[in-house]
């Protein structure tokens, strides 16, 4: 006679000790931070080139 297969399911839920995705984004900020500069400036101040020709008369007036 075959032997039966036995299953069995655990019914202890999972435990989960991944970081909260807000803390994920946290490390990531301050990895950031290191990498590239970062300055604070209101929004009177910044202006919205439209084509390549804009970018260069900035350029030019600085």
């Amino acid at each position: 006679m075959p032997m039966k297969r036995r299953y069995s399911n655990s019914s202890v839920a999972p435990t989960t000790n991944a970081p909260s995705p807000g803390a994920a984004l946290g490390g990531l900020n301050t990895e950031l931070d290191k990498l590239s500069p970062r300055f604070d400036i209101s929004s009177s101040q910044i202006e919205i080139l439209k084509s390549p020709s804009d970018f260069y008369e900035a350029l030019k007036a600085s």
